[in-house]
């Protein structure tokens, strides 16, 4: 019986898969007791709440905030644009 290289790749995928849950599984189980250990006997973190915050933040120097010269005199360029149209607006 002949394996073809695409069975071997699709259980290796799937292996990997149960590997990282079990992980997962452990970690939190990990994190969990370590937590008791820290709460209960010694009263170290309070388990409440304080407050929770889910805005999202974009990074300062992003593609938006970022001018070069050739962005400042196309928008020099569509600020004068948008004044002539003003001015004839108001004119007329």
């Amino acid at each position: 019986m002949q394996v073809s290289f695409k069975e071997i790749i699709k259980y290796s995928i799937l292996f990997l898969f149960v590997i990282i849950v079990i992980i997962e599984i452990i970690l939190r189980i990990c994190f969990y007791e370590q937590l008791k250990t820290q709460k209960y006997p010694f009263d170290l973190i309070g388990g409440f709440l304080l407050a929770g915050d889910s805005t999202k933040l974009r990074a300062h120097n992003s593609k938006k905030n970022n001018y070069n010269i050739e962005k400042q005199e196309s928008r020099k360029e569509q600020y004068k644009e948008l004044e002539k149209q003003l001015d004839e607006s108001g004119e007329s």
